[in-house]
């Protein structure tokens, strides 16, 4: 067993305190090591969903100047890292949008149908190409197997009506998605 040095200081000399006032230095000091943290794991253009609205997330990072991330919302980020990356000086407004995923090469049947897009493109909304099918019979429709009474002759035309909500969505949670400018 190696010996160890008689003047051995220990690395953490005071204990740590809780319940004490923290200084607006040292908050900003965290804050920086928060933000350079986000640098490593979330380069310029990640994104980040959360239940903060952006005043919120802004004091959690400690309200840099200029701002690293912010409401993804379509606004000019002209000056930013973004920019000079992107070449975009609008970033994406992802309110009340699903994210999709890029193909990427993707293509063993489960790519998105519309082909390759380019990132951050608006794609509006859509139903998908598809037959209702019925038959009229005499003076019933069969629709699905069941016979309904219908006052149509044979052949004509009938509307199945309207059914439905406001939109065609999965089961979903609203949040606030971020993005980083600089």
């Amino acid at each position: 067993m190696p010996a160890v040095a008689p003047n051995f200081i220990p690395i953490q000399q005071q204990s740590i305190q809780y319940n004490q006032p923290v200084s607006e230095a040292a908050n900003s000091a965290i804050a920086g090591l928060a933000n350079g943290l986000f640098f490593v794991f979330f380069p310029v253009g990640s994104i980040v969903d959360s239940l903060l609205t952006e005043a919120q997330f802004q004091a959690q990072l400690g309200n840099p100047n200029p701002a690293t991330w912010i409401l993804a919302d379509g606004r000019n980020v002209a000056g930013s890292t973004y920019t000079d990356i992107t070449g975009n000086s609008n970033i994406p407004d992802f309110r009340g949008l699903f994210r999709r995923g890029k193909n990427n090469g993707r293509a063993d049947g489960f790519q998105n149908p519309d082909g390759e897009i380019g990132l951050g493109i608006y794609t509006a909304d859509q139903i998908g190409s598809h037959t209702h099918t019925y038959q009229i019979a005499g003076p019933f429709i069969t629709v699905g197997g069941g016979n309904v009474w219908s006052p149509a002759f044979p052949g004509a035309t009938v509307n199945t009506g309207t059914a439905g909500g406001n939109q065609t969505a999965p089961a979903n949670l609203t949040v606030n998605t971020f993005i980083r400018i600089n």
